[in-house]
C-alpha cells in the first residue's frame, strides 16, 4: 500500500495549536503560536475609524460581543455603552450589554438590560410578523443571574 502523509492540528486554543505530520512511521510536531487578540484589536480600531456614522453603533456592538467572548469585560462595557447611546433599539445590543454586566458581577443591571432585550425583540417580532427566537435563551440568562 502506498504511504500516506497526514496533517492534523491538535491542542488547539485561542493562541496556540500543534501541527502534526505523520508519514512513513515518522511523526513531526510543530507548535504554532499567534496573538489573534492583538490583531482583532487593530481590526476593531480600523473598523471604528472607517465606520460610517450610521453604522458605528454596530461596529461597537460587534467589538463588545468579541470582548464578551474573550472576557475583556472592561473594554466590552465601554464599547457597548457607546453603542447603545448611538442606537438604543436593538435587542441584541442589550443582550450583549447584559452579558457583559453579568461578567462584571453587576447582575441586577444585567437582568434589567436582558429584560429590555426581550422587550425590544418581541416588539420587533410583532412588527415584522416573524418570531423572536431568543426569548427563552435570554430568560435562561436572567434566571442564572438572579
Amino acid at each position: 500500500t502506498p504511504e500516506r502523509m497526514e496533517f492534523h492540528f491538535i491542542d488547539v486554543d485561542m493562541n496556540n495549536a500543534t501541527l502534526v505530520m505523520d508519514w512513513a512511521g515518522i511523526r513531526l510536531s510543530l507548535k504554532v503560536e499567534a496573538d489573534p487578540t492583538k490583531q482583532v484589536m487593530i481590526n476593531i480600531e480600523n473598523a471604528l475609524a472607517d465606520a460610517e456614522e450610521d453604522d458605528r453603533w454596530m461596529v461597537l456592538r460587534n467589538a463588545a460581543s468579541f470582548a464578551r467572548d474573550t472576557k475583556m469585560t472592561k473594554e466590552g462595557l465601554t464599547w457597548i455603552t457607546e453603542s447603545v447611546k448611538l442606537k438604543n433599539d436593538n435587542w441584541y445590543s442589550y443582550w450583549v450589554y447584559a452579558q457583559l454586566l453579568a461578567q462584571n458581577g453587576e447582575n441586577k443591571d444585567a437582568v434589567s438590560k436582558a429584560e429590555k432585550s426581550i422587550e425590544i425583540g418581541l416588539a420587533d417580532a410583532k412588527e415584522s410578523g416573524s418570531p423572536f427566537n431568543y426569548e427563552e435563551r435570554i430568560k435562561a440568562d436572567i434566571a442564572s443571574w438572579k
